[in-house]
């Protein structure tokens, strides 16, 4: 998903604000990701409130092109704690809004490692509120990034 984000902040009471604007690809099941590209704009805040605690969310606006029901609002809250110098623990709100659909809510909660600088290892695990969320979940990932783009550095 090519992205473009742009730091705001930070604000009055050193809330941390940015704006991203991006294109999901089509991958995996139709039924799932749609038949087309899906543009988006994210604005994510944090702040720390002290003593390694941390507040966050984000609101995502999702269109789906070329389904019927085509765009999607999505609300986080996150409350995390940072556990020594390389680990946080979280709690998360999640709330999706489709246009034409009843909403989905759960709770996602997990870990995250950071083993270097720049890539992590994280794991999570959640479940529904409503009807319509999965009943409970589970994922274990790993992440990279790039701060310096050129042949010399990949």
């Amino acid at each position: 998903m090519p992205a473009v984000k742009v730091q705001l902040g930070p604000l009055p009471g050193d809330v941390v604000f940015s704006a991203t604007a991006g294109l999901g690809f089509p991958t995996g099941a139709s039924r799932i990701s749609g038949p087309g590209y899906n543009p988006y704009i994210q604005f994510p805040w944090s702040r720390e409130i002290g003593g390694g605690w941390g507040l966050s969310g984000m609101f995502t606006q999702v269109w789906f092109t070329g389904q019927k029901s085509n765009a999607i609002s999505e609300v986080t809250f996150v409350v995390e704690r940072e556990v020594g110098a390389h680990a946080d623990l979280f709690v998360e709100y999640v709330g999706d809004y489709p246009n034409h659909a009843a909403p989905r809510q759960f709770i996602n909660s997990g870990a995250e490692y950071r083993f270097t600088r720049t890539q992590q290892i994280d794991f999570h695990a959640g479940f529904g509120l409503t009807k319509r969320s999965p009943a409970y979940f589970f994922g274990l990932g790993y992440s990279v990034r790039f701060d310096r783009y050129g042949p010399a550095t990949l």
